[in-house]
């Protein structure tokens, strides 16, 4: 492995949560990202695996979902949080959350307090 690819390799982390979390609804494709560090889209695949236990689309999804909570509990409709996390329509949004939260984010809404818009 060449030095440049060995740095790549070591902010992968860093990376993960500055570019990539700062706006969840813009995270780049894993063909996109591989092309940033110079390494193939399989490398990359490898790399998320070994460093997350799951594939980057898995991530992907996990980290948007994730971001779009604090937006729930800011008051943000429904609607705008999936918009804003990059769903093209709400029910795509639900049904991802109720899927990795086993609720929708109405109900995660009503359980933390927040007012359901």
């Amino acid at each position: 492995m060449s030095l440049t690819r060995a740095c790549y390799f070591s902010r992968l982390p860093f990376l993960w949560e500055t570019d990539l979390l700062s706006e969840p609804e813009k995270i780049p494709t894993q063909q996109t990202l591989s092309h940033r560090f110079g390494i193939s889209t399989r490398t990359l695949s490898r790399i998320f695996i070994k460093e997350t236990g799951m594939t980057f689309n898995q991530w992907r999804q996990l980290a948007k979902l994730i971001t779009s909570m604090q937006w729930l509990l800011d008051g943000m409709s429904i609607q705008n949080v999936a918009e804003r996390s990059g769903y093209s329509n709400v029910s795509a949004y639900i049904s991802a959350f109720k899927q990795w939260f086993a609720e929708t984010p109405g109900q995660f809404k009503k359980s933390a307090g927040a007012t359901i818009s």
